[in-house]
């Protein structure tokens, strides 16, 4: 008896680019406690930092909420 082995696909570009954001946004948890962690000024930098990326998450999420909704 034979059996057909499939090929693996290919990730999609897509795929791609969400492995590659999942791997810069633990990237930048880290950074940030790590920041955190030292205190002082580089601690202000990371509040500041987390709250400029939180913007910019809500703006996006509303997109995809736009996108879906349609």
């Amino acid at each position: 008896m034979y059996r057909y082995i499939k090929a693996a696909e290919e990730p999609s570009a897509l795929e791609e680019s969400l492995d590659g954001l999942k791997d810069d946004f633990n990237y930048i948890m880290d950074g940030l406690d790590k920041l955190s962690r030292t205190g002082g000024d580089s601690s202000k930098a990371a509040l500041s930092i987390a709250l400029s990326l939180s913007d910019a998450i809500e703006n996006h999420i509303e997109q995809v909420s736009s996108q879906i909704l349609k």
